[in-house]
């Protein structure tokens, strides 16, 4: 399959012995030389695919990289990068720069593609890294960023996707390549320091790079980022304090390390005025001896070759030497014009005027008895007991009288962080999901208000093991029958909510499984179970009467019945209307998208907070729906129209779980600071 280039294409897919595109008649062959075959990620200003160039004998397999229209000041810049990119491409841990062209007023950079694996895939196959592993990646990456920056170069783009370990072992590829310079900009010395466009993975990226501010420092805490992100196997927002301003990666190590390397980690995520300020420092610190070696390692052309830039006015006080590292000053801001608009943008919702909501009252997780400040990690109402349950980092459950906000009870089941928490419709059985892979069921039946004032806890059913790794979601059927789960294993797990049997094992995503929610209204389009992964896929499965209670586990069935594909991000969020039509989705490239459950096409794509929303809550009446997310803030939005209705911004941390309670009348959201706050509509 060919794929056309022109962005206004109704359907680009084409046979691969076309020369035109059957749709649109645009040329398919880029520059008469390489054809397009499939797309491998989507930013604000760029494209990419895997293509190949059809005009060389073994026709190899390239990257192409397609950059939308550009100002003429980002233009000139892009031409003075191609001579530098064109020389880093020699190196054997950069890809080679195969060729540039312009067409169509738009720039493609061709270059030459890395087969092997990326570190994160590396990490989801064989588990955490070890202090040897990461000793190997900062060796290995460190010199690399060292040549980059001496070019004037930030990548800004530093992640785990973006390092492979190459297949082929060769004098041009030696194991780990840094890859995707699509991104990497120049440095203007003569600028000063001016907020502009943020580039990058949000959840990598330095917080003076998401202010537009890249510096050479910016790619040390990438680095650093995705350094802490695969000895611990956790997302890195989740591994920040945003309350204390610190980060908590040591809490969450699957492995010691050594106090030396933690130390150097720990510096390569201070704020930048802290940060080491240039990679010859992380590798003087690492090791001073194989400092001095592996730079002395690079090829002397580079040495040589290698422009001036700017001093910054401050050493690292780690450096041996006393020498002034190279500190840009600012970095160019590419504006797109005005007026043109060609790369697809998602719809960006305006706020009528409608009733104001108002927090009502603040649950704190936080006690007197409550060592630390526990991050609120999930929300759920209690209809048989009028509880509110909240689950928490330090593995509490904190059970709450929904009227009164008095603390009923705190239970300490779970020696991990609980991750996910579902209640039955009839509000009697609780679900908790951990970081351990473990799932408990709880019995809240015959237990009210009354029984909880008198410090009658919850009963402990069932302890649900199945998942090799963190349970990230669990969802339960609308007959209160079946439990979902999924998991960072990359499975879903189907259980028997009555009698803990697990009846199936769902495998059909390429990564780690994120959310699950099933179809309240099992009458029009059946038994639906939806699940949003990392992998930017959401999968609806059809279930089979054979996963009920009263069937043997060897008939238990489920159907994949379809694939929703369009985010550019992991699915973090996923929600079905209660009439069972439409479906909504949030991800990690920061957009939420409402589909017809039934044509399975996206009716409007959303855009809202700065950082993606990972939390979504559809109200009971099906009009409106909540999404919270990792700027603190909690948006309100019209399910049939898409758009915003209000923003809410009492939270002080991450939003990590919104839920309106049964009768609609209230909405409840969960914090990493620490709170559940209660809301209700004016």
């Amino acid at each position: 399959m060919t794929l056309c280039l022109n962005l206004h294409c109704p359907n680009p897919q084409n046979p691969d012995q076309n020369l035109f595109c059957q749709n649109c008649g645009q040329k398919l062959l880029l520059g008469d030389k390489y054809r397009v075959l499939k797309p491998i990620g989507c930013g604000n200003y760029s494209r990419t695919f895997i293509g190949i160039a059809e005009a060389e004998a073994t026709k190899p397999r390239c990257i192409i990289k397609q950059f939308r229209h550009q100002s003429k000041q980002a233009a000139n810049s892009f031409e003075q990068e191609l001579a530098n990119l064109s020389e880093l491409g020699q190196h054997p841990q950069i890809p080679a720069l195969i060729d540039a062209l312009e067409k169509n007023d738009r720039q493609y950079l061709i270059q030459e593609f890395i087969p092997g694996k990326n570190l994160e895939a590396e990490l989801r196959d064989t588990g955490s890294f070890n202090e040897a592993n990461i000793r190997e990646l900062l060796e290995s990456i460190l010199p690399v960023l060292h040549l980059i920056h001496n070019y004037g170069l930030i990548h800004r783009d530093i992640k785990p996707e973006n390092i492979i370990r190459s297949d082929i072992r060769s004098e041009k590829n030696q194991s780990l390549v840094l890859v995707d310079f699509g991104v990497a900009k120049q440095m203007n010395s003569l600028a000063m320091l001016s907020p502009g466009t943020m580039v990058g993975s949000a959840e990598y990226t330095a917080p003076e790079q998401l202010m537009g501010q890249a510096v050479f420092a910016s790619d040390i805490y990438s680095l650093g980022v995705t350094c802490v992100h695969l000895l611990t196997e956790m997302t890195p927002f989740d591994l920040f304090d945003s309350l204390e301003g610190v980060w908590v990666w040591r809490d969450y190590l699957r492995s010691a390390i050594s106090p030396a390397l933690a130390r150097i980690l720990d510096k390569m995520l201070w704020p930048v005025s802290h940060r080491y300020d240039a990679a010859k420092a992380v590798l003087a610190d690492l090791d001073p001896a194989l400092s001095r070696q592996l730079i002395k390692q690079l090829p002397k052309s580079y040495q040589i070759k290698a422009k001036k830039v700017p001093k910054s006015t401050t050493s690292s006080p780690n450096s041996p030497e006393n020498s002034q590292k190279p500190s840009p000053l600012a970095i160019e801001k590419i504006s797109p014009p005005q007026t043109v608009n060609e790369l697809p943008s998602p719809v960006v919702a305006k706020s009528p005027r409608i009733p104001k909501w108002q927090c009502v009252q603040t649950l704190n997780a936080a006690t007197a008895d409550t060592p630390g400040i526990p991050e609120v990690t999930a929300i759920a109402f209690s209809t048989q007991c009028r509880a509110l349950i909240a689950g928490c980092a330090d593995g509490t459950i904190k059970l709450w009288d929904f009227t009164t906000g008095e603390l009923l009870h705190t239970l300490t089941a779970h020696p991990h962080p609980v991750t996910c928490l579902a209640i039955t419709p009839n509000g009697q059985t609780l679900v908790s999901g951990s970081a351990d892979g473990r799932i408990l069921v709880w019995r809240l039946w015959q237990l009210g208000t009354a029984e909880l004032h008198q410090g009658v806890p919850p009963t402990l059913r069932f302890e649900l093991t199945g998942h090799r790794s963190v349970v990230a979601s669990v969802a339960i059927a609308p007959d209160g029958l079946t439990l979902a789960s999924g998991s960072r294993d990359q499975t879903i797990c189907l259980w028997n909510l009555p009698t803990g049997e697990l009846t199936q094992i769902l495998k059909g995503h390429s990564q780690q499984v994120i959310s699950v929610a099933f179809n309240p209204n099992r009458h029009l389009l059946g038994d639906l179970l939806a699940s949003g992964s990392a992998d930017q896929k959401i999968k609806l499965w059809q279930l089979d009467k054979s996963t009920h209670p009263g069937k043997p586990a060897e008939r238990a069935e489920l159907a994949e019945l379809a694939e929703l594909t369009g985010h550019l991000g992991a699915v973090y969020g996923v929600a079905i209307a209660p009439d069972g039509r439409l479906l909504i989705s949030s991800s990690w490239d920061r957009t939420i998208k409402i589909w017809d459950l039934q044509t399975r096409q996206v009716l409007h794509s959303l855009t809202g907070p700065m950082l993606p929303s990972t939390t979504l809550a559809i109200a009971p009446n099906g009009k409106t729906f909540a999404s919270g997310s990792y700027d603190a803030t909690i948006k309100l939005w019209d399910l049939t129209t898409g758009q915003l209705q209000t923003t809410l911004t009492e939270h002080s941390k991450a939003v990590t779980s919104v839920i309106f309670s049964p009768d609609g009348k209230t909405l409840a959201s969960g914090s990493s600071d620490s709170t559940v706050k209660i809301w209700r509509c004016e």
